[in-house]
């Protein structure tokens, strides 16, 4: 069905409606004569309840780059009379454009100003306040605070309605507007294609939408299993690499994490490049979006995790070995050349997320009367590697110091080691690792 768009606004509306459409025309001749030709088109916005992160961080993705801002005009249209005409040309339907009236966003605008009437819930009962939470729910599904993200939302229902899916499954909005831009998902396990790919994207912001998750965030204040945007990388005074991410939750404000609390504790990332820059093509490409690529990227998440758990169950699986010689000096000089011949990252990662475990390894093999002086030159071991490292990367002299200036006073004790304040030793400096990125990030 072809539609029409026209120039006039349609002022013979009911009342309520008609001053929106007159402030709407107001900012649409703005957002043709400022926005879509000059800085933002997309304005600061909060997520929904719906499950769209992902939808909302592409995006944004789309809307900080110049050649994202291209495929924005060209698949978001003001409709003449207060609303928006979305081109969804990658989309696997028959119908490839969607229209988002005026009435829908102010009604949904207006829903999202309600709260759930309790009294016509029992708020006593377990189904009463499931009914209340999914009205609440329903009232406040989309974003908040831009209508044009708005109208993409609802215009990606419509389409997705047609094929039984919903919002909670967008698997890449950038190909559903134009399938010429291909993503590449990058498990950031792998380290150096993560590295490369990041360190490109340092020096040419402009050329790639970035969209990461994370297998463990909460471990250093982000969500898990949720999409954020990486904005931009910067270096701060003090010479560390740092990630700023965005997330949709509340896309005004920035997320300054160090770049190796990014990289050990992400899951995927996702990229978009500028592969058409210099080639720019007004055709639309009707090729149909791959809706296969979101069990993909499960699988291959899976994937990674399955990897993650493997590559810690062979560094135990060695150390437990190495641990098991019997001549004492046979296995000191092992433990060395085991941490002496490993990537340091990946050792500094293992140590970091299982320093408690490796300790207590070392003390029950080395358990009895008479094995406390093995037991001490085995942690020695550990100690001087941390600090020797510590030291290449530019931890600061004192804090190395009194890293291990603790744990020769308790290695010193005559009878018994508190294993405590020797994992608290190691988990001190180990933080001050993650948090200087440069030898890891170079």
């Amino acid at each position: 069905m072809e539609i029409r768009v026209s120039t006039k606004v349609n002022t013979k509306k009911q009342p309520a409606l008609r001053q929106v459409n007159q402030n709407a025309t107001k900012v649409f001749q703005q957002t043709i004569g400022t926005e879509y030709n000059q800085t933002t088109i997309i304005r600061n916005f909060r997520q929904g309840n719906v499950n769209d992160c992902a939808l909302l961080i592409q995006i944004y993705g789309l809307n900080r780059t110049s050649w994202g801002k291209e495929i924005l005009k060209e698949h978001i249209k003001p409709d003449g009379m207060g609303g928006y005409i979305i081109y969804l040309n990658g989309a696997p339907t028959t119908q490839k454009t969607f229209r988002v009236s005026v009435e829908e966003i102010a009604k949904i605008r207006e829903d999202q100003k309600k709260l759930p009437d309790s009294k016509t819930y029992n708020m006593n009962s377990i189904k009463g306040k499931e009914k209340y939470d999914n009205e609440y729910a329903r009232l406040h599904k989309y974003s908040t605070g831009d209508d044009k993200l708005l109208a993409i939302e609802v215009a990606i229902e419509k389409c997705f309605a047609q094929m039984n899916r919903t919002l909670n499954n967008v698997p890449d909005i950038i190909n559903l507007f134009d399938s010429e831009y291909k993503n590449q998902y990058i498990p950031i396990w792998s380290g150096a294609d993560a590295k490369g790919i990041l360190e490109d994207f340092k020096n040419n912001n402009d050329k790639y939408i970035m969209q990461i998750s994370f297998k463990n965030g909460n471990s250093i204040g982000l969500e898990s299993n949720h999409a954020y945007g990486i904005k931009r990388i910067e270096t701060d005074r003090k010479g560390h690499t740092i990630i700023v991410l965005t997330n949709p939750w509340d896309s005004s404000k920035e997320i300054k994490k160090s770049a190796y609390e990014i990289i050990t504790n992400a899951a995927t990332l996702i990229v978009w490049k500028d592969s058409k820059t210099g080639n720019k093509s007004k055709t639309h490409n009707t090729e149909k979006c791959d809706f296969t690529k979101q069990e993909e990227h499960e699988k291959c998440r899976n994937e990674n995790t399955v990897n993650i758990e493997n590559q810690k169950r062979q560094f135990f699986q060695e150390l437990n070995k190495i641990l098991d010689t019997k001549d004492k000096q046979e296995k000191l000089s092992k433990l060395k050349n085991f941490f002496k011949n490993k990537d340091e990252s990946y050792v500094l990662m293992m140590l970091y997320d299982n320093i408690s475990s490796i300790i207590t390894k070392i003390d029950k093999s080395e358990w009895g009367w008479g094995k406390g002086k093995n037991k001490k030159e085995l942690i020695s071991v550990l100690i001087e590697y941390v600090a020797e490292k510590a030291k290449e990367i530019g931890i600061k002299g004192s804090k190395i110091y009194e890293f291990e200036q603790k744990c020769k006073k308790e290695l010193d004790t005559i009878f018994y080691i508190d294993e405590k304040v020797i994992i608290s030793a190691f988990k001190s400096i180990l933080k001050d690792l993650n948090n200087v990125i440069s030898h890891y990030y170079e």
